[in-house]
C-alpha cells in the first residue's frame, strides 16, 4: 500500500496559501482558526506547517487545489512512498523525502575484498 506525502520542491520553505488553509477549516475546523481580522489565517498550534505531511486532509487539498494551494514561497508535491516510515531533509526550504530504503542505499558499501 503506497502513503501520499507532501514536500515542498522550491527554495523558500513549506507553507499553505490562504485558499489552502481555508478549505482545510471548512473540511476540519479544529485545526485551523481564521483570523480574518488580520486578514491571515493561523493554525491552532500557530504553524499549520507542524502538521504530519500524510494527514489526509492536508494531501486532499493540495490534490484538490494544485497551485492554488502554494505560497510565494512554496511548491507543494505529492510524493507517493511504499514504506510506512519517512523522513524530510530540508535546505533553505527545498525538501527532500528520504525513505529507509533511501538511506541505506546512499551509503557507501565497503568491499572487505578492498581492505
Amino acid at each position: 500500500m503506497s502513503n501520499k506525502i507532501v514536500i515542498n520542491q522550491c527554495y523558500g520553505g513549506f507553507g499553505l496559501s490562504d485558499v489552502a488553509l481555508e478549505y482545510i477549516h471548512k473540511q476540519q475546523p479544529e485545526l485551523v482558526e481564521l483570523n480574518k481580522l488580520e486578514g491571515y489565517a493561523v493554525s491552532n498550534n500557530h504553524y499549520f506547517i507542524e502538521c504530519e505531511r500524510h494527514k489526509p486532509i492536508l494531501v486532499e487539498t493540495i490534490e484538490k487545489l494544485g497551485e492554488k494551494a502554494n505560497t510565494s514561497c512554496s511548491k507543494l508535491v505529492i510524493v507517493e512512498i511504499e514504506s510506512d516510515q519517512y523522513r524530510i531533509d530540508e535546505y533553505d526550504g527545498f525538501e527532500t523525502l528520504i525513505t529507509p530504503a533511501d538511506d541505506l542505499s546512499s551509503y557507501t558499501k565497503i568491499s572487505p575484498k578492498l581492505l
